[in-house]
């Protein structure tokens, strides 16, 4: 076998083997997002929340966030976004 075809084989497979891990990649992002669009929300009693600054994330791959929220009166006055990552939009 010449040099050449060993360089195109040796391509190809490198090729091949990048699209199956590509298309596994955007399996599971797809998966994850499909999962972050069911996820049920856990309904809380600001009421039993003592005043002042909550943390709280989440990640799911490709998607990660993370909040501080200020609780005042038993209200929520103020929301701020510390992280957030986001992949890109698969529809």
């Amino acid at each position: 076998m010449s040099s050449i075809k060993k360089i195109a084989l040796v391509v190809l497979s490198l090729i091949v083997v990048l699209v199956l891990v590509l298309a596994g990649a955007i399996k599971k992002i797809e998966s994850n997002m499909e999962a972050l669009r069911t996820l049920p929300l856990e309904q809380i009693d600001i009421g039993s929340i003592e005043n002042g600054t909550c943390t709280g994330s989440f990640s799911s791959f490709p998607v990660a966030a993370e909040v501080q929220v200020t609780v005042e009166g038993q209200a929520i006055r103020e929301i701020e976004l510390v992280k957030h990552n986001h992949g890109v939009s698969i529809k």
